[in-house]
């Protein structure tokens, strides 16, 4: 009788709202139109007067998910299955904690729910975009902000002008402003609070764990996967590349390149201001600094070199304060002007006269050889040979240059071979007026002058 009587009462309420029933589906409106064909139910606002929406069951968090029989208002028993047995498809809101739509996907009496649109804490914050589970759920005044995806600008609370589009990109970021993160955990690790140093701001990540263990370095750009991954506070850096400068932890680094700088790990002053330019281009420095590498694997073959350049495909460059230009398999290296070298007083300091001449240039062997590269016959020394002349002489000649590991080489700068030569010119000179003086006195004693 009960069940007859409710059916009765809520028949004779739709019909007084202007509800028309069909034999396949309802409609619910007040101007008595007939219900949309494809619909098992249609709802309509008033065209004129005040408009109406239609509420969906209205949960909290706890009603949702705690599996007690006991809790009034709950969907679930003591085991965590609905009440009423499967549903799929079922439609909640949740009014607290991540507020939004849930629904239901599972087709047995285990409920799995899926947020499908997230509800914004938002009492300060505007102009915010939000799309995906929990993304903006923390933020209270920031304002300006696009977040796409599972928790992208998760905990933002005051930062404002921040785009994360990924699983967790920027999730982290409490106040950090102007960041932008695209992809998997791009720069999810960020903080963003606010210090006079602008800490975990201005940093753009696109890419697979771009930035990721980004914290307070600020000023940063990373273009490629898991590029500038491990950087933690470091400033200033430009990385584009599949994992360019991934193991960094300095500032003002740059690399462009698959794997360009990837070993660069020093903590500033050390790892710090250097670029590179090229496939695995300076992938074994580490600590140095200031050194640029432009190239094909152009690389030094120490990782803690400064002020040291390598120009070319797989040029190496072996000691600081050094540039080396080309690979082993260069024959030629040229223009239509000679090289200068700086040789103004104002630039110099420690002038001294230079007595490395005569006994010194007896000493080399000029040889012919190949390099290991190449077929061409080339004139010159070894540079151990010269060493081992200044070693016997006791002095120190700045044509040779040491290699600073056993990974270096040997160099030798032939334009200082010059000033030896001189000195040697001028020895043979004196040595050549002696005798003539000698010889025009011999002369003069035996009358043949």
């Amino acid at each position: 009788m009960k069940r007859f009587l409710c059916a009765a009462f809520v028949g004779a309420l739709i019909l007084g709202c202007g509800s028309k029933i069909y034999s396949q589906n309802v409609g619910i409106n007040a101007d008595g139109s007939a219900p949309n064909a494809n619909a098992m139910l249609d709802v309509a606002s008033p065209a004129t007067g005040n408009g109406k929406g239609m509420l969906i069951p209205r949960i909290s968090q706890a009603q949702r998910t705690t599996a007690s029989a006991a809790l009034a208002g709950g969907l679930l028993d003591d085991s965590g299955n609905l009440r009423g047995g499967a549903s799929q498809g079922l439609l909640v809101y949740q009014t607290n904690s991540t507020q939004g739509f849930y629904y239901n996907t599972s087709a047995t009496s285990t409920p799995s729910w899926i947020l499908l649109i997230p509800g914004i804490s938002d009492s300060a914050g505007n102009s915010n975009t939000a799309i995906g589970y929990q993304t903006l759920s923390s933020n209270t005044a920031g304002s300006c902000n696009i977040a796409i995806g599972y928790q992208a600008l998760n905990l933002n609370t005051t930062g404002s002008n921040n785009t994360a589009s990924g699983y967790q990109a920027l999730c982290l970021n409490k106040d950090g402003y102007n960041n932008t993160a695209y992809g998997f955990q791009a720069l999810s690790s960020d903080v963003g609070v606010i210090y006079p140093g602008g800490e975990g701001n201005n940093n753009t990540a696109n890419g697979y764990w771009a930035l990721f263990n980004n914290t307070i370095g600020y000023n940063n750009t990373a273009s490629g996967c898991q590029s500038l991954s491990a950087n933690l506070v470091g400033f200033n850096n430009t990385a584009y590349g599949y994992r360019a400068l991934y193991n960094n932890v300095s500032n003002e680094n740059t690399a462009v390149g698959v794997e360009a700088l990837l070993g660069t790990n020093g903590v500033s002053p050390s790892g710090a201001k250097n670029t590179a330019l090229g496939f695995q281009a300076g992938g074994n420095n580490s600590t140095g600094f200031n050194n640029t590498f432009i190239g094909y694997s152009a690389n030094a073959s120490s990782s803690t070199l400064w002020n040291a350049t390598a120009i070319g495909s797989e040029a190496m460059v072996s000691t600081s304060n050094t540039v080396i230009i080309g690979n082993s398999a260069v024959t030629n290296i040229g223009g239509f002007a000679g090289w200068f070298t700086m040789s103004d007083r104002r630039e110099k300091k420690d002038i001294s006269d230079c007595n490395i001449g005569l006994t010194f240039i007896e000493k080399l062997r000029p040889v012919n050889y190949k390099y290991l590269k190449q077929d061409k016959i080339l004139n010159g020394f070894i540079a151990q040979d010269v060493e081992h002349a200044c070693d016997e002489l006791g002095i120190e000649f700045g044509g040779l240059t040491k290699p600073e590991n056993e990974n270096g080489r040997y160099m030798l700068s032939y334009s200082e071979f010059v000033v030896p030569l001189v000195n040697a010119v001028k020895e043979l000179k004196t040595e050549n007026d002696e005798l003539k003086a000698e010889l025009k006195a011999i002369k003069e004693k035996l009358g043949m002058e």
